[in-house]
């Protein structure tokens, strides 16, 4: 028994390995905010208020007094607040879900490798770059749902691949399961949803091409006709913001055929690793593309995996905390690069140590640095959002329970009090997304649906307003500024607060000052109600 365990060792020792860095990061998280478990992103609260309104007063909304469509992954806000209605609401789940998660994607990662590569010790190598690169420490420690993202589309292209090449019903049934439950993770999905129809179809097996679409678009469809069915778009407000889509599918035509060549160029001169993998994509296929080898698992894997990067590049985010690319990273990883390694073993017969150590090196470097600059900004970013979200989301529960606020982050506040909000943004107000979608936001537009909402407190980014919106409404009176040092993850470092309303002003100026001692002492605060408070001192 002891022994059949020690053959599993790479999986073992990166689970050792994984588990140290997890524990190491959570100390590091509660050591920069003090105290309280503070997730390093804002949109991780967003997750846990609809869940905990959801399961408290049954309102799938950002806030409980209205639906909003305003999550990306209808799943992990499910399974949440599934959690939230069975147990209780805690700040913690989110964290106890990823980690739940991330064993099985490391152990799928292992099996995969396994069929690849024989020596233990690269499969240690390689298990381990894909691990850190991916990177799986920093996207569990966010509470959100990359992680199971990367796991199912890891467990799709693997299945589809072998439906793809082999004759096996078993791999099909298994890719038919998980597309759903993948595009239901994440919207990206799609992508390989599509990838693997069209080679269905080019296949001339109709169809299981036609099942498989069906089966992967039956869940978006079900959450677009009830969100349809509230007022909102069949796509989240999140989606639609956030990726900058045409509004139309003509326009969205001449966006993928025009923009492709720049967006690539754009994007993969800061993103090297995507670089990597797919020159190395390209460079795996060539036994294929000289007839030295014959069409199976393997390449439809990095065909499939080609065409998600370059789908991915033109039509939807990447960067921000490394996790919108994070399953492409995982999925090159793990198939690319064995696919480089066997297109060295087919002329040699066995790759030796040495060769596959160069390539291991070669191919490496990107990746390191990758998961390197993310276990240094993990615990940075949970003390950016400790010290503005967090506070913001304090001060808004304190000073102004129930009451209309508007806001351009609305994660932290929006879950920890009970805050009537007007999304800027968009994501959690619907006028105000279809404005920014339609590049048409602007200080009147601010300004009108100010009043109607009958706000009298805004709390925001100015640089969120400036260049073509032409700035926030002259008639706000701004009282101060909260200003954050080090900010890695805050989409700026200084958040404002104003009155709207003249007869706000007074009211938010004594707020703050009342608030102003319980801020945390690397906070820097300016602005009127300072100068106010010493000078009446």
């Amino acid at each position: 028994m002891t022994s059949k365990v020690f053959n599993h060792w790479p999986l073992l020792g990166v689970l050792l390995v994984y588990t140290v860095i997890m524990i190491e990061l959570i100390i590091g998280v509660v050591s920069q905010t003090n105290g309280p478990f503070i997730y390093p992103m804002d949109d991780t609260y967003i997750h846990m208020a609809i869940a905990k309104n959801a399961s408290e007063h049954g309102v799938w909304g950002i806030t409980r007094y209205q639906f909003s469509s305003s999550t990306s992954s209808p799943l992990w806000t499910l399974l949440l607040t599934v959690l939230y209605s069975v147990f209780w609401v805690d700040d913690r789940f989110p964290l106890v879900m990823t980690l739940a998660v991330s064993p099985a994607l490391i152990a799928l990662i292992y099996v995969t490798l396994r069929r690849t590569l024989t020596v233990p010790i690269r499969i240690f190598g390689v298990l381990l770059l894909a691990v850190l690169a991916g990177p799986v420490p920093a996207l569990a420690l966010t509470g959100m749902e990359h992680v199971l993202h990367a796991t199912f589309a890891l467990l799709f292209v693997i299945t589809a691949s072998r439906a793809l090449t082999e004759s096996q019903r078993t791999y099909y049934v298994v890719a038919l399961i998980v597309a759903p439950l993948m595009v239901a993770t994440r919207y990206e999905a799609v992508f390989a949803v599509v990838l693997v129809c069209s080679a269905f179809l080019l296949a001339r097996r109709w169809l299981k091409a036609i099942l498989l679409g069906v089966s992967a678009l039956l869940p978006l469809a079900a959450y677009g006709l009830w969100s349809m069915s509230h007022g909102w778009h069949f796509l989240p407000n999140s989606v639609l913001v956030k990726s900058g889509l045409p509004t139309s599918l003509h326009d969205m035509v001449l966006h993928f055929v025009l923009n492709l060549p720049v967006l690539t160029f754009f994007h993969f001169s800061q993103y090297a690793e995507l670089v990597l993998l797919l020159f190395a994509g390209l460079i795996s296929l060539v036994p294929l593309l000289n007839g030295s080898r014959r069409w199976d698992e393997s390449f439809a894997g990095v065909a499939i995996g080609i065409g998600m990067i370059l789908l991915h590049v033109t039509f939807a985010n990447y960067g921000w905390f490394y996790r919108y690319e994070a399953y492409l990273v995982v999925l090159g990883v793990v198939v690319v690069f064995p696919g480089v390694v066997r297109l060295f073993s087919d002329s040699r017969q066995a790759i030796s140590s040495r060769p596959f150590l160069v390539l291991f090196v070669a191919f490496s470097g990107p990746f390191i640095w990758r998961s390197v600059g993310s276990l240094a900004i993990a615990p940075v970013a949970s003390k950016n959002i400790y010290e503005q979200q967090y506070q913001m989301a304090r001060f808004v529960r304190d000073y102004y329970p129930g009451q209309r606020v508007a806001l351009n982050d609305v994660g932290a506040v929006s879950y920890l009090s009970e805050v009537r909000l007007l999304d800027l943004y968009g994501l959690g107000t619907l006028e105000t997304g279809d404005r920014r979608r339609q590049n048409r936001p602007n200080t009147e537009t601010i300004g009108r649906v100010t009043r109607k909402a009958g706000t009298k407190v805004a709390i925001v980014y100015d640089k969120a307003f400036g260049g073509r919106i032409g700035g926030l409404p002259r008639r706000w009176e701004k009282i101060g500024e909260w200003r954050i040092p080090n900010n890695t993850v805050c989409a700026d470092d200084t958040v404002s607060f104003y009155a709207t309303e003249q007869a706000a002003g007074s009211e938010l100026r004594r707020n703050l000052i009342t608030f102003s001692p319980s801020l945390p002492p690397d906070v820097i605060e300016r602005g009127a109600y300072i100068n106010f408070s010493l000078t009446a001192r």
